[in-house]
């Protein structure tokens, strides 16, 4: 495989990867975010950019001449940009999964043990106000036994 092939899916799925990341996190795009209620959307969102990425259109727009040139619009390119599409999607779900993921899910986890850490002490300093009011009553105060 062609170097300059291999570096180009690669960026390209490092940026639309970091790219889907920000839609998700954006309020403005609220069909986009965690949860499974969202994953169809983050799939067909991620495809379409894998597919934008994939394309092989080029275009050069000339100022003076107020000319738009558009190349790659051939049919033998539609062979080729299908299987770059797939090619990019998978890269760009390999780079999702292994690098973006895993520091959500730390954040979370984080997140998670904060408030796990915030139930033991309240539930902590709870018992221990029982224990000292039972102890500053003095013997005989407590509860009977049978």
């Amino acid at each position: 495989m062609d170097t300059s092939v291999l570096l180009s899916t690669g960026s390209t799925a490092v940026i639309a990867s970091i790219l889907l990341q920000a839609l998700k996190n954006s309020k403005a795009i609220s069909f986009l975010g965690d949860g499974d209620q969202h994953a169809n959307a983050n799939r067909i969102v991620a495809a379409l950019l894998a597919g934008i990425s994939s394309l092989g259109i080029h275009f050069a727009y000339d100022v003076n001449a107020g000319t738009l040139v558009v190349t790659g619009l051939h049919a033998a390119n539609i062979g080729h940009v299908l299987w770059q599409w797939v090619t990019q999607y998978a890269v760009q779900h390999l780079f999702y999964k292994s690098s973006i993921v895993p520091v959500e899910l730390a954040v979370k986890n984080g997140q998670l043990l904060h408030q796990l850490l915030e139930i033991q002490r309240t539930q902590h300093q709870a018992i221990m106000n029982g224990y000292n009011r039972v102890t500053q009553a003095g013997p005989g105060t407590g509860p009977k036994a049978a």
